[in-house]
């Protein structure tokens, strides 16, 4: 081309080198692209003063001025002050989520997670905070920190609901939350959850473990321990885990890695007995080879235990995966939940008032192994009954989820007082809080606040005059229909889970059938955008943490505190939604122990 159409070689050259000179690279946009970098990368802030860094920057740049390189110290400093600038513009009605974790070079933090439903009707999470706890991990401390969070952001008149884990410090933080709340006069409706995450086993004294859960641990079965030992004996030795492999190829089992329980994430004992139990020939053969191990092999008895146990657990698995959904909202699913685990539970329970003739049919084995199921039943149901929700805040949730509304309980067979009093509340909040909201807006025949009606161009005073009238009459029935928002929407039958089902239906769940229904109900939907948001589980926090070892890298292990939380907020804030989302998958990923987190070396 350069040769047989030189005018156009040259004109496209040149069409290049206008469009590099109009482009205006001013000293703050490259400051600004440089901070994005090191935020989002997770860059250490010396990568400014790397030379090989600055020779790609002075190479691109072509000798631009404004292009200069600065200080880690002046890139510090810059991303302090777009935190501020970021900070500022983070504030809806707010679902909080709130966990602590701590850094891999010991800064303790707690995060703040805002979640809330989008004008689209899709479900939206945000960093709201990372704040570096000081003091004793107690439930009223970490209320504390959180409260100075809410007042920081101007979020008191904001929050309906805060998500925690279970860990014993939460009922303290409760209480010390609701009494902050209630000395301050900010709100008399806010839903408090634990989540039932196996997490954060921290004691109210502020020690980092349980000694309750400690207890429980060495009460637990001897044949789980069992296995437990013997999977970390084989997975600790390079040398035992070729050996396992080789036994997988003579007994024709295609190899999985053993799985060891690990206690921040949900239902790892399960997880590691059923794999154990589908590998059961190759690890028993490879105890079996090594003489120090050979304690460890399981009889066909303590296999059958095993069987015992995953049906038992089977459940509470499926039940966890199904609610650390953060696609859609599970909320309103967990008490339905709650009553199969109940129901699934108490099957197990109900064996032990079984005839006596049938329980002297058994043998002797067979009775020690109900009685310990029978038992690990009754303590899976009280844990159960602790935590079972009782918040009247629930009662709205169910309500505002068309699947379920108010006949969910009388399917489950609440007595129609019960009912009653779910209705009443249900319709307080919705004459109190919501409907005076629409009260004073001209709305049309959906409820949707109206257009304001054209001028009359018309002379005929008679035409005129009926046609006021007509207009007065529907006016007085639009009003009628939106106070009775939430009566029609009750009285309508409960929506079929199958027809919410996108592949099937094109419907994306309870969300997409609300934006598709939101001008026939208003208010109700007002109610539903609210309530919807609040997460049943403390995931959304989780995919905040699980960036933190990416900023916290080897090379960067002596940033401060207060620098570990600037960098992991503004970079959720700068990377947004995607980011976000891809975040919660890992976290997720992690806490169920899928996806090759399992394979991570035994401590």
């Amino acid at each position: 081309m350069k040769r047989k159409h030189a005018s156009m070689y040259f004109d496209e050259i040149n069409k290049g080198k206008a469009h590099v000179e109009n482009r205006l690279v001013t000293r703050e946009i490259f400051r600004q692209k440089v901070i994005r970098f090191i935020v989002c990368s997770d860059q250490p802030f010396t990568i400014v003063e790397d030379p090989f860094f600055k020779d790609l920057i002075d190479y691109c740049s072509e000798g631009n001025e404004d292009c200069e390189l600065f200080c880690a110290k002046t890139a510090k400093n810059e991303i302090q002050k777009l935190f501020v600038e970021y900070k500022a513009n983070i504030t809806e009605m707010l679902q909080m989520n709130t966990d602590c974790w701590t850094s891999s070079n010991q800064h303790p933090f707690q995060g703040v997670i805002g979640r809330w439903i989008s004008d689209d009707w899709e479900l939206q999470n945000a960093v709201i905070d990372l704040t570096v706890l000081q003091g004793s991990h107690t439930g009223k401390n970490i209320a504390k920190f959180f409260w100075d969070v809410l007042v920081d952001y101007n979020l008191l008149q904001k929050v309906l609901g805060v998500t925690t884990d279970n860990a014993s410090n939460m009922d303290s933080f409760f209480v010390e939350l609701e009494k902050l709340f209630g000395d301050h006069g900010s709100r008399d409706m806010i839903i408090m959850i634990g989540d039932g995450d196996e997490d954060a086993y921290s004691s109210d004294d502020g020690s980092d473990v349980d000694p309750d859960v400690e207890k429980k641990r060495s009460k637990e079965l001897p044949v789980v321990a069992k296995i437990r030992k013997g999977v970390v004996a084989i997975r600790r030795s390079p040398q035992r885990r070729e050996m396992f492999q080789r036994q997988c190829k003579v007994a024709d089992i295609p190899h999985k890695n053993l799985i060891r329980d690990v206690r921040t994430r949900f239902n790892s004992t399960l997880n590691m007995i059923e794999r154990a139990k589908e590998m059961s020939t190759p690890y028993d053969m490879t105890l079996s080879c090594i003489p120090e191990l050979r304690k460890y092999v399981l009889s066909d008895y303590e296999w059958k235990v095993i069987d015992e146990l995953i049906k038992l657990l089977a459940p509470f698995k499926e039940a966890t995966i199904m609610l650390s959904s953060e696609h859609s909202p599970t909320l309103s699913r967990i008490s339905s939940v709650y009553q199969l685990l109940f129901t699934h539970l108490e099957k197990y329970i109900d064996e032990e008032e079984a005839p006596a003739a049938s329980k002297r049919a058994r043998n002797s084995k067979c009775m020690e192994r109900s009685e310990w199921l029978v038992n690990a039943a009754r303590n899976g149901w009280e844990k159960l009954k602790k935590y079972y929700p009782t918040s009247d805040g629930l009662v709205h949730i169910v309500a505002t989820d068309p699947r379920y509304k108010l006949v969910w309980y009388k399917a489950i067979g609440w007595p129609k007082q019960w009912i009653d009093n779910a209705r009443r509340l249900v319709t307080e909040l919705y004459k109190t809080k919501y409907l005076p909201t629409y009260s004073n807006k001209d709305l049309d025949n959906n409820g949707i606040q109206a257009k304001p009606t054209p001028p009359k161009t018309t002379d005929n005073a008679h035409h005129s005059l009926f046609g006021d009238l007509f207009s007065q009459q529907m006016s007085t029935y639009q009003r009628i229909s939106a106070n009775d928002d939430l009566k029609r929407y009750l009285a309508e039958n409960v929506v079929d889970p199958d027809m919410l089902i996108k592949e099937r239906t094109g419907i994306n769940g309870v969300l997409g059938w609300w934006k598709i229904h939101e001008k026939e109900y208003p208010i109700v939907a007002a109610m539903a955008k609210d309530f919807l948001a609040i997460s049943g589980t403390g995931i959304p926090v989780e995919g905040l943490f699980s960036t933190g070892t990416d900023i916290t890298s080897p090379k960067r292990q002596c940033l401060a505190a207060e620098t570990i939380r600037v960098l992991i907020c503004l970079k959720s804030w700068m990377k947004g939604k995607e980011a976000f989302q891809n975040d919660l998958q890992n976290a997720l990923m992690y806490k169920l122990g899928t996806d090759g987190a399992t394979d991570r070396t035994d401590e």
